[in-house]
């Protein structure tokens, strides 16, 4: 049975109606001016704006052309970066307890955005999974996703209600495991491995405990309220579990280790790799040490196919994602970036491959 990983980017998730990193803050704004969000959460409205005039000067009212916004990676991390060494910023944000309010703001806005992003996806996730059940496929492929979103995790939920013997296998256990009752009789599990944490996970820095919200986006609960842990030995609250790509803190946290030891362990196994809206930015080098060090392993080495096209892309973009695969992997010969777009390789996989 051929070992396949199915890696999921940002772009993945742009098929179903999501915004890409660098479009979250100016979505957020258009969504304000809509009066469609945060109309029910008016202080942590109050405080995101003022957040944004302070730190980028972005008012709100900026023209409709105007493409000079923070890219929400960018926004989570001197937030994260500042509680870790326990500093402040100046006159604007003073106490570690104010550094918390905005992160929890920040992980409401996402989820918020994205929600209502995906009022009316267009499931190119389910019929990924579906072509991959149709070929008898899905028992030997595993999922990686670079995404804080919670739209494979729900389409993998909704597979395990059809068919009780499935179950998700995020890499780490989960407490309390109550919440993971509904799997009984459990004959395969299917992996993903979600490397910059998820929205459906909520953390517990006290007895080092995560729990899983099923098919909820569990971080955005926690805005305007503690979330006790559920351990009766404990009496600390959840925090979110979201790490931006290019912060060197995801090394430190126990349960993303796990995460990232199962993904490498998955990637060196692998023999087909297939990577999904995702263009291989040379910042996110966590991910790129992560496939060197499963290629270097890999002696016989596997087939890495992306599909990251989508209309209007110009060949200039198009090659210079071409040379950032090619010259980081040694078998430049397995190297195969195709013109195919993820909507097409969810609904038909790979023209004479069998995938």
């Amino acid at each position: 049975m051929t070992n396949d990983i199915i890696i999921l980017g940002a772009g993945a998730s742009k098929t179903e109606g999501a915004p890409l990193q660098k479009d979250l803050i100016k979505k957020f704004y258009q969504l304000i001016n809509e009066e469609t969000i945060f109309q029910e959460k008016p202080k942590s409205l109050n405080d995101l704006k003022s957040f944004f005039i302070n730190f980028f000067g972005i008012t709100g009212n900026e023209p409709p052309n105007f493409d000079s916004y923070p890219t929400f990676e960018e926004v989570l991390a001197i937030i994260e970066i500042a509680l870790e060494r326990k500093e402040y910023y100046a006159e604007y944000i003073k106490t570690n307890q104010s550094l918390n309010s905005m992160k929890r703001n920040l992980i409401f806005l996402i989820s918020e955005v994205i929600k209502r992003s995906l009022i009316n996806h267009n499931d190119y996730h389910n019929r990924l999974i579906q072509r991959l059940i149709r070929k008898k496929l899905l028992d030997s492929t595993s999922f990686i996703s670079l995404n804080y979103d919670i739209i494979i995790d729900n389409r993998l939920f909704e597979l395990t209600d059809d068919n009780p013997s499935y179950r998700i296998d995020y890499g780490v256990d989960f407490y309390p495991d109550e919440n993971l009752k509904e799997y009984k009789n459990i004959v395969k599990s299917i992996k993903l491995y979600k490397l910059h944490g998820s929205l459906n996970w909520l953390y517990c820095h006290s007895c080092v405990s995560l729990m899983l919200t099923l098919r909820r986006k569990g971080a955005s609960t926690i805005v305007d309220r503690d979330v006790p842990c559920e351990n009766p030995n404990c009496n600390a609250n959840y925090q979110p579990i979201l790490i931006p790509p290019s912060y060197n803190k995801v090394i430190s946290n126990y349960y993303l280790q796990q995460v990232w030891h199962k993904a490498e362990t998955a990637l060196k196994n692998a023999e087909r790799i297939f990577i999904c809206g995702y263009s291989f930015p040379d910042a996110d080098i966590h991910i790129k040490y992560l496939l060197k060090r499963a290629e270097l392993y890999n002696n016989d080495g596997f087939e890495i196919y992306i599909m990251n096209w989508h209309i209007g892309k110009s060949n200039h973009i198009h090659e210079e994602e071409k040379k950032r695969f090619q010259r980081f992997f040694r078998n430049k010969d397995k190297i195969h970036y195709t013109r195919i777009s993820f909507q097409e390789f969810c609904e038909k996989g790979i023209y004479n491959l069998r995938y």
